[in-house]
């Protein structure tokens, strides 16, 4: 995972993160233990249960994990652009 990476860049106890396509949600666990709140999202159905899950095991609570279709997913994208 690239955090060190990012941390030596950017502060992250205060960001609020998007992740996109988090997948199984791996980095979605460690970026929330460094930073204020996560919102993953992801396409693929078997993977979000999976990152909630990893997430649940692991006790975290500052981040969530949707489930958005690929449209809907560049729509949001280019909107947070404008």
């Amino acid at each position: 995972v690239y955090l060190p990476w990012v941390a030596s860049v950017v502060p992250l106890s205060e960001l609020d993160v998007v992740e996109v396509g988090c997948g199984t949600g791996s980095s979605t666990a460690v970026f929330a233990r460094a930073c204020k709140s996560v919102t993953a999202m992801e396409i693929e159905g078997s993977s979000i249960e999976v990152a909630r899950e990893r997430l649940r095991i692991l006790g975290i609570h500052n981040a969530k994990v949707e489930s958005v279709e690929a449209k809907e997913l560049v729509r949001r994208l280019e909107a947070s652009f404008r």
